[in-house]
This record gives structure tokens, C-alpha cells and sequence, in this order.
């Protein structure tokens, strides 16, 4: 085994937080923070992804006026 295959294989996987669907209904004054990945904005209307703490960052947001998450109703499991 390489030094390389050496390291790769002690290095442990990143745990990413889940990343959650959101629907936000913003003001004209809106500016997307840095841990929000946009999808789509139609008017005051912005989709996106983001994981828990930058949601509760954005439901603190003034500029923020509604949001809405993905519910996992309809699934089958």
C-alpha cells in the first residue's frame, strides 16, 4: 500500500447535516446568506437548500416574512 492509499484510508468521511427543502417568502430587501444554496427566486418567492442552524438563522431574519420546509408526508417507507 502507497503512502497515499496509506492516508486515504485513515482519513474519516465528512458528516454533513442533512440539507433541508425550503420555500421563503422574503422582502424586496432580502440579501441570500452564505449557508443558504438558492435554487430558484420568482419575485418574493426564493426555494432553496440549507441545513438546520441556517434555518433557524433565516426564520430570525427580519427580511424573511414566511417559510415553509419540505414535510416527508406521502413517503413510503
Amino acid at each position: 500500500m502507497t503512502e497515499t492509499e496509506n492516508s486515504n484510508s485513515a482519513a474519516k468521511p465528512e458528516t454533513k447535516e442533512k440539507q433541508l427543502t425550503v420555500l421563503l417568502r422574503v422582502s424586496n430587501n432580502w440579501q441570500q446568506p452564505d449557508d443558504f444554496h438558492m435554487l430558484s427566486r420568482i419575485g418574493e418567492f426564493v426555494s432553496g437548500k440549507c441545513d438546520s442552524d441556517a434555518l433557524k438563522n433565516l426564520i430570525k431574519n427580519p427580511e424573511v416574512i414566511s417559510h415553509e420546509t419540505d414535510r416527508s408526508s406521502g413517503r413510503l417507507r
